[in-house]
């Protein structure tokens, strides 16, 4: 959250990670973040891709949004595995 904040986005950490772990605004660009943070090789389950894909093609059309998942490990780093 830290680092996101630092390049410069509003980020909010939702409550019990649902439906994202953070939302991210980018207020210089009109971009809002849904994103979603895997430790590990944890998968995401299947229900909760379903449903943050739900929400996300409602925002998509009538705001600028990007869906990211983010997996890290502790040692080696994170990285973005996946960004629409």
């Amino acid at each position: 959250m830290k680092l996101l904040e630092e390049k410069g986005l509003v980020v909010f950490r939702c409550s019990r990670s649902k439906p994202f772990d953070l939302i991210g605004f980018d207020t210089k660009r009109g971009i809002i973040y849904l994103i979603e943070c895997k430790r590990g090789t944890s998968p995401l389950g299947k229900n909760q891709y379903k449903k943050q894909m739900e929400i996300y093609n409602k925002l998509k059309d009538k705001f600028n949004v990007r869906y990211i998942v983010i997996r890290g490990k502790k040692l080696l780093g994170s990285r973005v595995i996946y960004m629409d």
